[in-house]
């Protein structure tokens, strides 16, 4: 498995937001070959996605998709890309 973490700043998070991640952008990377998608509330005005796919070759493929929902998502909220990172699961419970 392969993994995907991006941190995010937003002005505030708000219902609307969360509704958008959940059946607009979340949906977009699965079809694109996700297995999972996590939004991980971390503060008020942060939270980390992560998302799982079943191998390197598969996230390689889907950079465009997710490039795309970045980018979207970074124009639909007030929000900012602060790191992402990626790299293989080497341990899973």
């Amino acid at each position: 498995m392969y993994a995907m973490i991006t941190n995010w700043e937003f002005s505030e998070i708000s219902d609307e937001m969360i509704n958008t991640v959940e059946t607009v952008f979340f949906p977009r990377l699965k079809a694109a070959g996700a297995m999972d998608v996590y939004n991980i509330k971390t503060s008020e005005t942060s939270a980390t996605v992560v998302s799982i796919w079943p191998d390197q070759a598969t996230a390689d493929k889907a950079m465009e998709a997710v490039s795309n929902v970045r980018s979207e998502a970074t124009n639909s909220f007030d929000s900012t890309i602060v790191s992402a990172q990626s790299g293989p699961v080497v341990v899973k419970a």
